[in-house]
């Protein structure tokens, strides 16, 4: 039977035995750091996930980056290991973190008509026999 670990024990050694606290303002002085070396382009797509036993793990947007980021490693290892903090890598690994950000859900901004467009979707709609298409331009007219 395995001994239970406290969750705060768990958490210290993913850690590395810092706080999370700790963890954030290490990772965010990483990542300042990383922008300094990293290709302004590549900068928009990727960031330090961790640094443990000696592996830098970057997470990065989609598989275009990491194609470009591993033509980059060997001169960004070289670059990144003149820096105390990165002194000892050993290793750059990555994974894919996409974008939180749901581009079904992103939305369009609202389309202004001018009135003389307006007035040509009125006009369309009144020579129109079609029930449905005549009430969808009207509708469409009355949003300016």
């Amino acid at each position: 039977m395995q001994k239970e670990i406290p969750i705060n024990r768990l958490a210290q050694q993913q850690l590395g035995g810092l706080n999370i606290q700790e963890k954030l303002r290490e990772l965010t002085r990483l990542n300042q750091l990383w922008h300094t070396h990293v290709d302004i382009d590549l900068v928009k797509h990727t960031k330090i996930a961790n640094f443990r036993d000696n592996r830098l793990i970057i997470a990065v947007a989609n598989p275009m980056w990491i194609t470009r980021l591993r033509y980059s490693i060997p001169d960004l290892f070289k670059k990144l290991r003149k820096e105390k903090e990165f002194a000892d890598l050993e290793r750059i690994e990555w994974y894919i973190e996409p974008s939180t950000e749901n581009p079904l859900e992103k939305r369009r901004a609202p389309i202004k008509l001018t009135s003389s467009n307006a007035l040509l979707l009125e006009e369309t709609a009144s020579g129109i026999n079609n029930d449905k298409l005549k009430s969808a331009l009207q509708a469409l007219a009355k949003n300016k």
